[in-house]
């Protein structure tokens, strides 16, 4: 935020001087020489500036070279962050300028380890019950250095005696009863705020006050809400600003990796889903939630920061803890799976063993069965032999006395009679062995047979 001296036209018209850019690495040291010339202070003080500076500058540079940034951007970069060349040198001189000899080379000092603390954001000034120094660190908490006791008349009671006045005119005289610079924002030069500061709003501001009673006094007149400005005070300035700028000087970026767990996709909703639940709680009217590539990308005040770290970890959180428990769920069915297949498996074991049972008692049947067989087949086949050497032998070849030829031939009859049944059973018996042996026969190559099907 620029900062403008109403009482210093010399200074307001180094304010107005563009910015020194440099376009590569040598260029840091025209930048330094521009701005030591605009210093106005001693030659050994303004070398003293100048080394700390460079070396800020210098290691600033580095980090952004090894972040990937090329090298001109890199150097544009750091110096952009310094700040307005012109509004640099005023701040460091006028620490100078305001101090006794015993503490000037500590301000400057002071002022040169804030300047190496900056952010985009710029120097933030407070005097929020006690005097010092205060710089955004890169984690986002505000670290103070504390400034050595300052011979000040805040304490004094000065006497207030204005009509018809305006804020501005009522704030110009607080500061300059009480040895303060009044500094205007660019919202405080033009727009609603300066309309506010400009228009005589009070009748009258008397009494007589302290420093503090008289800006306590501003205020229970000129809410800052009513008017919407946001006034910072240091013991050496006065700044006033909209409450949008002083807003917009809060805003940090940071940036968070996208859940692993989530794509691209996934991310981009899943950021809409953060802006959408923060909405709920908070104005987000300063804020913005943008997803780049994999990695989200939070600009905002530090309030709100921390609520986008806290919801981001509390849902990686939950989403760990379902992730988990679904894993934990996926194993016990597992588990169940595996205890079943196991029992499948012992059923199917006891199947097999029990229908290689029946298939042995089934063979050992089968066998008893053939043997019988056989048996019979064998005993068959020698009663064909008997009745055929009996149909064989000649009747009539041994006539004795009382041989009867009818007779005789009776027994021929009943002989072909015989072989003729002997022929059937042996047919029938060798039908039966043969079935049994071709069971035999398969039921010994089954498993052969089983592994084909």
């Amino acid at each position: 935020m620029s900062k403008l001296n109403d009482s210093n036209p010399k200074l307001n018209r180094r304010s107005k001087r563009t910015k020194v850019t440099p376009s590569n690495r040598d260029s840091i040291a025209s930048w330094l020489d521009v701005l030591t010339s605009m210093l106005s202070l001693p030659e050994g003080h303004r070398e003293q500036v100048r080394d700390e500076l460079e070396d800020h500058l210098r290691s600033r540079v580095d980090d952004l070279l090894i972040t990937g940034t090329p090298e001109p951007e890199a150097i544009r970069i750091a110096v952009a962050e310094l700040g307005e060349t012109a509004e640099l040198a005023k701040l460091i001189s006028h620490a100078h300028t305001r101090s006794n000899p015993r503490r000037r080379m500590m301000n400057i000092a002071l002022i040169t380890a804030a300047i190496a603390g900056l952010s985009i954001g710029g120097i933030s000034w407070n005097n929020a019950g006690g005097t010092g120094l205060v710089m955004p660190s890169s984690e986002g908490v505000t670290l103070t250095v504390e400034s050595t006791e300052r011979e000040t008349n805040d304490d004094r009671v000065q006497t207030f005696d204005l009509e018809n006045c305006s804020m501005k005119a009522i704030l110009t005289e607080i500061a300059l009863k009480f040895d303060r610079e009044l500094q205007l924002s660019r919202d405080a030069r033009g727009g609603n705020l300066a309309g506010y500061l400009r228009s005589p709003l009070l009748s009258s501001f008397k009494g007589e006050y302290t420093f503090d009673a008289a800006l306590a006094a501003f205020r229970s007149n000129f809410s800052e809400d009513a008017y919407n400005y946001n006034l910072v005070v240091t013991d050496i300035t006065m700044q006033i600003e909209s409450y949008d700028e002083f807003q917009r000087g809060q805003i940090e970026t940071q940036v968070h990796a996208g859940p692993s767990w989530m794509d691209t996709d996934a991310i981009t909703q899943y950021s809409l889903s953060l802006r959408s639940l923060l909405s709920v709680k908070h104005d987000l009217e300063f804020a913005s939630i943008e997803v780049i590539g994999d990695a989200i990308v939070v600009a905002a005040p530090p309030n709100i920061q921390i609520e986008v770290v806290k919801m981001m970890h509390e849902l990686e959180a939950s989403v760990m803890q379902r992730q988990e428990e679904q894993r934990a769920l996926n194993e016990k069915e597992r588990e169940e799976a595996r205890a079943i297949m196991e029992e499948r498996s012992q059923e199917f074991r006891e199947n097999q063993a029990r229908l290689a049972a029946e298939f042995e008692r089934t063979v050992n049947d089968l066998q008893n069965e053939f043997d019988a067989a056989r048996s019979m087949l064998l005993a068959s086949k020698a009663k064909m032999r008997m009745i055929e050497i009996e149909m064989n032998r000649d009747p009539f070849a041994h006539k004795k006395e009382g041989w009867d030829e009818s007779k005789e031939r009776a027994k021929v009859l009943e002989l072909h009679s015989a072989y003729d049944a002997a022929q059937l059973e042996l047919a029938e018996n060798e039908e039966r062995y043969n079935y049994l042996n071709r069971r035999i026969l398969d039921s010994q190559y089954a498993h052969l047979f089983k592994g084909l099907e």
